[in-house]
């Protein structure tokens, strides 16, 4: 609210010299001055005296005719005004995008305007419009993240698979591959995929993939990612390898892989040194190569 009683004083150009130079650091500060421009095209000047005595006269030359009215520039005020409010609007919607992506083998932590956190996970990208945040707390996901609700309104993530709305929760959304799935950590969330909707309470989870919702039970209090290490249950080496070249964005491969064996265990997300080791004595094996490239070769 104090930023929009500054910006309505800057408009009116009662600011003082501290003030408008404490403005001028402002990230937005270029689009203030677009708003200020544009703003000042509303103004419409009224008809003047001389409009008025030529409808007068042309009015007296024909007295059979009826009297025209002087004409009016309301038309084009109306017309001018609409066009710079959605002006401005367009401006203040661009402004108020925020992106946030992360790296391979790098996560985020953010804070919503709303006081709610979010911490994204490796290769993801959250986006939402901070004006439209005000309205609705709506945002958009490409990834993974864990988000933790403050209590409000509805609260909804989109993704290219489904949404996931909640009044105030803790929850992980995930989509990669045309696969969405949510786990509710805390109270419950819901789920909308293709006109289905369904409800999910903490302790569960469900994954969507072509159409088919598959249900699980989960037992931490949080996703395991967010503590840094990957957790893997009877998966076969393949599976492991390609999670772990996924996560560290590298190459690695088996040579002489066993045809039988999984892995039940959990390994580190920020060294991929100690994760190779870990998998190799696993499966009697030691790893080589650096430079993006890998291989895991039997003893």
């Amino acid at each position: 609210m104090e930023q929009d009683n500054k910006l309505a004083t800057f408009l009116n150009g009662e600011l003082t010299g501290p003030e408008l130079a404490a403005l001028k650091r402002d990230p937005d500060y270029a689009l203030y001055e677009k708003i200020k421009h544009y703003s000042s095209l509303l103004e419409v000047p009224d008809n003047t005296d001389d409009e008025v005595s030529l409808a007068t006269v042309l009015a007296s030359k024909d007295p059979g005719r009826l009297r025209r009215r002087p004409y009016r520039s309301g038309g084009w005020a109306v017309a001018a005004s609409i066009a710079v409010i959605a002006l401005i609007g367009v401006l203040l919607f661009r402004s108020g995008n925020r992106v946030f992506e992360t790296a391979a083998a790098e996560q985020m932590d953010v804070s919503l305007p709303d006081g709610s956190e979010v911490t994204l996970n490796r290769l993801s990208r959250l986006e939402y419009n901070r004006w439209l945040w005000l309205f609705r707390r709506k945002l958009r996901l490409e990834g993974e993240a864990y988000f933790r609700v403050d209590r409000g309104g509805i609260f909804v993530v989109n993704t290219s698979v489904g949404s996931v709305g909640v009044l105030g929760t803790q929850f992980n959304v995930k989509v990669a591959d045309g696969v969405l799935e949510t786990s509710c950590y805390e109270g419950k969330v819901q789920v909308n995929q293709g006109g289905k909707q369904e409800v999910v309470v903490a302790g569960r989870s469900v994954a969507i993939k072509d159409g088919r919702w598959e249900h699980n039970r989960i037992f931490l209090r949080q996703p395991v990612w967010t503590q840094r290490r990957l957790d893997f249950r009877s998966a076969p080496l393949a599976d492991v390898l390609t999670e772990l070249g996924r996560v560290y964005d590298v190459l690695i491969t088996a040579q002489q892989a066993p045809a039988k064996g999984t892995f039940t265990g959990s390994v580190p997300a920020d060294d991929l040194d100690v994760a190779l080791d870990i998998i190799g004595k696993a499966f009697s094996m030691q790893h080589t190569g650096d430079n993006g490239t890998y291989q895991l070769i039997s003893k």
